[in-house]
């Protein structure tokens, strides 16, 4: 399968890419929201940010997005399990997304058995976590 998002080629094109998705649903984005410190004392930041708000512009709902992109061989393998277990204390709900054609079967495999959602699959994703119209495929009204 690969990721399948060919365009992407670092992680701040797949970070803009991921506000796009949830600008595109009508979601607030933040970039770089501060989220305390990791176990090592540096400063941990969450990707992007998608907020549902009411009309009145309160908070419904947040998720958390960690983005990782791997265009050729390297060290996501590594890097995967290290990511998942911060977002752990992060102080919402979240997910990985991973985009680039640099991911091989197997560590796409154990992405996704641990939760993480390929970039192409994320719009569907945000549909069924925040309720919005369109899940399963039904188009919106």
């Amino acid at each position: 399968m690969g990721a399948g998002a060919k365009a992407v080629m670092n992680e701040k094109v797949l970070q803009d890419q991921v506000g796009k998705i949830g600008q595109h649903l009508g979601l607030k984005v933040a970039y770089n929201s501060r989220a305390g410190k990791t176990i090592w004392g540096t400063l941990r930041k969450i990707d992007v940010l998608l907020t549902l708000t009411d009309r009145n512009d309160m908070p419904l709902k947040r998720l958390g997005i960690e983005c990782i992109s791997q265009e050729g061989g390297g060290t996501a393998k590594y890097k995967v399990v290290a990511k998942h277990e911060d977002m752990k204390h992060w102080p919402v709900d979240n997910v990985l997304v991973y985009g680039g054609d640099g991911f091989g079967d197997k560590v796409e495999a154990v992405m996704d058995y641990m939760g993480s959602v390929p970039v192409e699959d994320l719009e569907q994703h945000l549909r069924y976590y925040f309720g919005l119209k369109g899940v399963g495929g039904n188009p919106e009204p």
